[in-house]
C-alpha cells in the first residue's frame, strides 16, 4: 500500500508519527508503538534503508521528521524474500522527497502551531537538474514543546500503587539531506545521498504515587514523589552510493551504505518516600545514570530483475556488518554525592555480520490471479560481550554462527476493483 503525502493536505504541519497515524493498516498507541494489521515488531525504513532504532529512539526520530520532507510511505504487510528475514510483522518504508523539476528550483516554508505549547519549524530545499545531472537537497530546523499525562493503577507484590505521571518535553531538531543523480548513458545512472539528523531534548517529569496494601486499598501507607530530568542527544548520519541499470524490463541496482547512530542520555532520578500526610520524609533512593549507544552499520547489496518464465524473476545478495557499543553507568546519590555503583554498571559490545542471498518470482496467472514465491538464505556470525566494571563478574563472550533458509509464497485474487483476497506464507 502506498500512502501519498507530497502535494496533499497531509504534508502540512505534521511529522512522521502523525502521518503514520493516518496511514491505512497502521496503528500507533499512546506510547508511539507501531503495529501493522495488528502485528508488532514492524521495521521502519528510510528510502529503502532500515533504521536501526526502536522504542523511544525511533519515536523521537519520526517526530522530528517533517511531513514536508516526505514524498510517500510504503506499507508492506507481507515482506518477500528480497527483505531481511528478521521479523515478519511488516515494513514501513518512508520515501523522502527528491525533486525532478528541470532547471533550478527552490522553496522555503515555515509551520507554527500552538496547542498547550508552541511548535515551530522552518524548512527549505531546492534542486538543479539538466539532461545529465540532478542535484537536490533540503534542510530544516524545528523547536517544539509538548506534554504527556499518564495515570496508572498498579497491582504489584501485594501493593496497590495509584500513580500520576506528568512530563514536559522541550526539543530542538536539525536535519539535512543532499543528493545527486548522474546519468552516465541512456540506461546507466550513478548517485549518492547524505542524510544528517540531530535532536537535543530535555524531559522533566513529575511523578506522584500513593502506595497502599491491596487488602486495605483505601488506606494510604506512604507517598512516593519522583521528579526526574533527562537530557538526551540523538545523532544519525547515513551515506549512500548507488548505481542503477534499466533497459527492456531488466534492472540492476547496487548500493553501498554506511550509517552512524549516536545516542547520549543523562537521567537524574530522585525518589522521596513520605508518610500519608506528606509531613515526614521516610526514606530516599536517589539515582543518576548515563547511557550511551554507538551504532555503525556498513552494507552492500545488489538486486537484479528480468522478465522470465512468463513473469518477473529476481536475484539478489546483501552483506551487512553492525558494530554496537553500549555504555551504562549507574550512580547512587546519597546526600547529593554521586557514587558509581560498579555492580550495576557495565559496557556491552555487539558485532554482527550477515551474508544473504535470495531468489524471487512473481507472475500474473490471469487478469485476477497473481502468485509470488521466494527463498532467502542468511548466514549470521555474531559476537556479544558484556564487560562489567567488576572483574569477578566477567564472563566469556557469546558467539553465534548459523545459516537459515526463509521461504515465502503468496497468491492473490482480485474479486473486484478495490477488493482483493490474498494468502501469504513466510
Amino acid at each position: 500500500t502506498v500512502f501519498n503525502v507530497e502535494g496533499t493536505i497531509n504534508a502540512t504541519g505534521a511529522d512522521g508519527i502523525e502521518l503514520l497515524r493516518k496511514a491505512p493498516g497502521v496503528l500507533i498507541d499512546n506510547n508511539n508503538n507501531i503495529t501493522v494489521l495488528g502485528r508488532q515488531g514492524v521495521r521502519v525504513f528510510i528510502n529503502g534503508k532500515r533504521l536501526p532504532l526502536e522504542g523511544e529512539e525511533l519515536s523521537n526520530y519520526l517526530q522530528n521528521l517533517s511531513a514536508d520532507q516526505i514524498s510517500s510511505i510504503d506499507i508492506i504487510s507481507n515482506p518477500g524474500a528480497k527483505y531481511e528475514a528478521e521479523g515478519n510483522a511488516g515494513i514501513i518504508d518512508i520515501k523522502l522527497k527528491k525533486s525532478d523539476d528541470v532547471g533550478a528550483n527552490g522553496q522555503l516554508g515555515t509551520t507554527v502551531s500552538h496547542g498547550k505549547y508552541l511548535r515551530a519549524r522552518v524548512n527549505g530545499g531546492g534542486n538543479y537538474k539538466n539532461k545529465q545531472m540532478n542535484i537536490y537537497g533540503n534542510a530544516s530546523i524545528a523547536d517544539n514543546e509538548s506534554f504527556n499525562r499518564m495515570e496508572f493503577a498498579n497491582f504489584q507484590n501485594g501493593l496497590f500503587i495509584d500513580e500520576v505521571n506528568r512530563s514536559l518535553n522541550n526539543g530542538t531538531n536539525y536535519s539535512a539531506q543532499l543528493g545527486m543523480d548522474y546519468t552516465l548513458s541512456d540506461h546507466h545512472t550513478l548517485g549518492f545521498i547524505v542524510n544528517q539528523n540531530q535532536t537535543d531534548r530535555i524531559t522533566v517529569s513529575r511523578n506522584f504515587s500513593e502506595i497502599s496494601n491491596q487488602s486495605t486499598i483505601n488506606t494510604i501507607d506512604s507517598i512516593l514523589i519522583a521528579d526526574s530530568q533527562g537530557d538526551r542527544e540523538n545523532y544519525s548520519g547515513t551515506y549512500n552510493i548507488n548505481y542503477g541499470y534499466n533497459k527492456d524490463k531488466t534492472s540492476l541496482n547496487i548500493d553501498l551504505d554506511y550509517g552512524q547512530f549516536r545516542i547520549d542520555n543523562v537521567n537524574d532520578q530522585p525518589n522521596l518516600y513520605f508518610d500519608p500526610k506528606r509531613e515526614n520524609l521516610l526514606s530516599t533512593a536517589n539515582t543518576y545514570f548515563i547511557t550511551a549507544t554507538d551504532i555503525d552499520i556498513l552494507t552492500f547489496k545488489a538486486d537484479y530483475e528480468r522478465q522470465a518464465l512468463g513473469g518477473t524473476l529476481g536475484f539478489g545478495t546483501k552483506f551487512s556488518q553492525v558494530v554496537t557499543d553500549n555504555l551504562f553507568e549507574f550512580y547512587n546519590v546519597p546526600d547529593g554525592q554521586r557514587i558509581l555503583n560498579q555492580l550495576r554498571s557495565n559496557e556491552f559490545e555487539y558485532n554482527e555480520s550477515v551474508y544473504a542471498a535470495y531468489v524471487s518470482y512473481q507472475r500474473k496467472l490471469s487478469e485476477k490471479v497473481s502468485i509470488t514465491a521466494g527463498l532467502r538464505s542468511e548466514t549470521t556470525d555474531a559476537t556479544g560481550e558484556l564487560m562489567p566494571f567488576l572483574e569477578d563478574l566477567q564472563e566469556d563472550p557469546v558467539e553465534q554462527d548459523y545459516t537459515n533458509l526463509f521461504p515465502t509464497a503468496g497468491i492473490s485474487y482480485q474479486v473486484s476493483i478495490g477488493n482483493t483476497l490474498s494468502f501469504n506464507y513466510g
